[in-house]
């Protein structure tokens, strides 16, 4: 057990560590030449080089924001009714079993529901918030699932 966590604890350290950058690392006003990798300071960014503007990370981001928000909509519906559907599933098995059995598939039936409920609660309430985040960013908000 303690192996394993480890091991899930080593992984996720790693790729944080190890990440690659997206290559817009540099400051305003500057972009980066594809031939040498570094930033310059230019009216005009170089042919083939990269304009790093606060708009554009500001469209990545509300565009990142969108799409979290479809994926939350069209995920999170299909995971409640499983774990719904798993939590009744689990508690009519556990009734027919021995007494130790039958406490320990009710505990498990009551957690699953409640995973259900907080589900249905990040389901209202997190578009919401990114609704609101997006709003503000002056970006027309598109949380509708595909």
């Amino acid at each position: 057990m303690l192996k394993t966590k480890f091991l899930i604890f080593a992984f996720l350290f790693a790729g944080i560590i190890f990440a690659p950058g997206n290559g817009d690392s540099c400051p305003p006003g500057m972009y980066l030449d594809p031939a040498t990798g570094q930033c310059i300071a230019s009216v005009q960014p170089p042919p083939g080089g990269i304009p790093v503007d606060a708009t554009i990370a500001s469209g990545q981001i509300s565009a990142a924001l969108s799409n979290l928000c479809v994926l939350i909509k069209n995920m999170l519906g299909i995971g409640m009714m499983f774990m719904v559907v798993s939590s009744a599933l689990v508690y009519s098995i556990g009734q027919v079993m021995g007494a130790e059995t039958r406490a320990r598939a009710s505990v498990w039936a009551t957690s699953m529901f409640n995973g259900a409920i907080i589900a249905a609660l990040i389901y209202l309430l997190v578009p919401f918030v990114l609704t609101t985040l997006l709003t503000s960013t002056g970006v027309t908000p598109t949380c509708t699932p595909a």
